[in-house]
């Protein structure tokens, strides 16, 4: 595993996970040996490495291009201000290159040849494992095995760590404890409790709880960075705070729930701790704040939505991938015990659990009909493959600009073309995806159109890709019939492949244009009015697409974050949040860019309930009282909406319809209000923190404040 496409670092550890869960069922007690080469590429053998290439009867010309990249060399060392001179390298594989992990993985296959134990490596970290009915057999089994790739690793050349090499036995028993090993070099191991392989925390019972602490108390310290670049006053806008905590928290918090997460509430506790602290850094409030409102305006799914929704993600991924591949091959020889159990199952047999792997792949199997499901022909484009027999041409334009030129371009268009639109549309009231095709003569005279229905599992993007494509207003169609790969897609874009190659036959030339939608552009504006009405007309297909099912994914996530706070506001029904403002969840803050941190920290003080105005800060004890200054009760809704101090500027709150009197509502939870309130509070600073510590320093000179009055910072 490892240095090749889709052979990742959480593909290798749930093989692992998935070997040592299947073995209870037989009863079967199971140990592992992790290895790790030293110096991985420095102390290949050149020489030892071209033989064994020569031996695998690789092409001639391809092994004399390995042996020119391998070989002259230099290299020379700079320290402390002094460089050497330019000197020869006559082993080892050049580090940094994306072929290097190749060459190496090529260079120890030898390694794993016995079939009394099975193996599994990632670059040059390697495991060994075996499973029988006592430890001793198992240890007398790695022992022979590590007797053997010790002996054929002194053959090329290659040594292990022993500093990294680690014994770990499966099972929470304690007779796991007088079951060491014997390595070659008579050194004895001890078997661990806790071992990490790829940054993942394995223990003997597979709980991963220590795992999960490390990462957590690791994205912590993390946070603690990245908390040093904000506060309520000034720093990084939300949305960059927010940026950097998916990027640089979430990531460490998260890494390997795959093989860990299966809903646990002490995990669940100890990631939404962690986001607690993030969601008061990113939002700029206060430490009373409640979550959910919290997590609203911030934009961040629950941490148990977003990891439900990230094994969702790894079983689509399962689907998209070879069946060739590692982990389909595991979970078909997992399917087979699977039927072959239900031939003869017994009470003792139904009741035996499943594993990680097989729970993560029937969880989105229900999902669709795996028989509709859209092919992919794996490996169907050779690598060194790039062109298409077609041009795409996209401009980067304004859509107006755009549409005059294409306009312009087609009024004067040559004689001998002709020229086709397309367009695929969705409608809530339809049946499917529609398309429209109109064919426009080089004389102007339509010679065709036509509507098409491609089914309700399918995309306006899928049916951009369907044989005829010259002028359409779908980039991202057009980007995935440019680029060759076995994506998603990849039928339709065959498809249309084969048909601009049929055309090109026949003398003639093809390319993809795109001309911007609903811009009176003729022959696409007949396209859009042919694709509503195929949205009505019976499907030409049942198939079901992957990029179907991966927006189905998405919605799942936003229904289930929706679920999670019905839930909170069943029984929290007097929240003020709720009650005031419809949970409305987004994938980005929604707040405009380019203003003050300060003034947006505060309208999230007030849309949110908790921040410095004083029916908040009596209500905590901070203040001794609740006045505003103009007498009435200072609360977000009397300082945006009532109090006389501000009458002047909040003009600019209804200017639009002076009429109408603003609501809270509209002020804080529309686009166009949330303008209007940022402005207000930029002119007048209210519920800032520096508006707040201006007016206690006032009431202070006046006699009417108190010590007690002067809260500390928010955040």
């Amino acid at each position: 595993m490892g240095g090749r496409q889709k052979k990742s670092v959480i593909d290798t550890a749930i093989l692992l996970t998935t070997e040592i869960e299947r073995n209870p069922r037989s009863k079967k007690k199971t140990s592992t040996l992790f290895l790790d080469i030293k110096n991985t590429f420095d102390y290949v053998s050149i020489n030892r490495l071209l033989d064994i290439y020569k031996n695998l009867d690789l092409p001639t010309n391809l092994i004399a291009w390995i042996s020119f990249f391998l070989k002259k060399r230099l290299l020379k060392l700079s320290f402390d201000g002094q460089t050497e001179t330019f000197k020869p390298i006559n082993t080892g594989i050049p580090q940094g290159s994306p072929i290097s992990p190749i060459l190496f993985l090529i260079y120890i296959r030898d390694l794993f040849s016995a079939n009394s134990i099975k193996y599994l490596s990632y670059i040059d970290d390697i495991a060994l494992t075996t499973f029988s009915t006592s430890w001793k057999k198992n240890i007398i089994c790695l022992e022979r095995a590590t007797k053997q790739i010790y002996a054929l690793g002194k053959e090329n050349a290659i040594q292990f760590d022993l500093a990294k090499t680690e014994l770990i036995h499966f099972s929470t028993s304690k007779d796991t404890k007088t079951a060491p090993i014997k390595l070659p070099n008579e050194e004895i191991i001890q078997p661990s409790t806790l071992i990490r392989l790829l940054d993942i925390w394995f223990d003997p019972g597979l709980s991963f709880k220590q795992h999960v602490t490390i990462r957590a108390t690791q994205a912590k310290t993390s946070f603690y960075r990245m908390a040093r670049l904000a506060n309520s006053e000034k720093g990084l806008s939300p949305k960059a705070m927010r940026q950097l905590y998916m990027a640089c928290v979430t990531s460490i918090a998260d890494y390997g729930s795959i093989l860990w997460w299966k809903g646990q509430n002490q995990f669940k506790k100890i990631l939404q701790s962690l986001q607690n602290l993030a969601l008061r850094k990113i939002l700029g409030v206060f430490k009373t704040s409640p979550i959910k409102p919290m997590e609203i305006e911030a934009a961040l799914c629950p941490p148990e939505v977003r990891l439900n929704a990230g094994i969702k993600q790894y079983a689509f991924r399962l689907l998209k991938i070879s069946p060739s591949h590692p982990i389909n091959l595991v979970t078909t020889k997992l399917a087979t015990e699977k039927e072959n159990q239900d031939v003869i199952a017994t009470p003792q047999r139904k009741q035996l659990k499943p594993t990680q792997l097989e729970k993560i792949k029937n969880l989105i199997q229900k999902d669709f009909d795996p028989f509709t499901l859209e092919g992919i022909h794996h490996f169907y484009f050779p690598p060194w493959k790039k062109e298409v027999p077609y041009k795409v041409n996209i401009r980067k334009l304004g859509k107006k600009e755009a549409a005059m030129i294409h306009n312009l371009a087609f009024k004067y268009r040559c004689k001998n073309i002709i020229t086709i639109y397309t367009d695929a549309l969705s409608i809530l009231e339809g049946i499917g995806v529609g398309i429209g095709i109109v064919v426009i003569l080089p004389n102007g005279r339509i010679s065709h159109q036509e509507t098409i229905n491609i089914g309700v599992n399918q995309l306006v993007y899928n049916g951009e890709l369907l044989e005829f494509k010259i002028y359409s207003d779908n980039q991202a169609g057009f980007f995935r019939l440019k680029t060759l790969s076995d994506l998603p897609g990849q039928s339709c874009q065959i498809k249309a492949i084969k048909a601009a190659e049929a055309i090109q036959n026949k003398g003639a030339e093809i390319s993809l244009n795109w001309v911007p939608g609903h811009t009176s552009v003729q022959g696409n504006e007949l396209a859009d009015s042919l694709a509503k009405e195929a949205t009505k007309i019976p499907s030409s297909s049942h198939e079901t697409s992957y990029a179907s099912i991966g927006m189905d994914i998405k919605r799942m996530k936003s229904k289930n974050w929706i679920a999670i706070l019905n839930t909170n506001n069943f029984h929290q029904p007097s929240s003020t949040y709720s009650r005031n403002y419809p949970w409305k969840i987004s994938s980005k803050i929604r707040v405009p860019g380019n203003i003050k941190r300060s003034t947006i920290c505060a309208l999230f003080q007030l849309k949110i309930g908790h921040g410095y105005f004083k029916s908040y800060l009596k209500r905590f004890g901070i203040s001794s009282n609740d006045n505003c200054r103009c007498g009435g009760k200072e609360s977000p809704d009397h300082l945006l909406l009532n109090c006389p101090i501000y009458k002047t500027v909040r003009k600019t709150l209804n200017k639009d319809n002076p009429t109408v009197r603003p609501t809270m509502k509209y002020l804080l939870h529309t686009k166009a209000g949330i303008i209007k309130t940022l402005e207000f509070i930029e002119a007048t600073r209210i519920a800032t923190r520096s508006w707040h510590l201006n007016r206690m320093h006032e009431e202070e000179e006046e006699g009417g404040g108190e010590e007690g009055d002067r809260p500390e910072d928010c955040d």
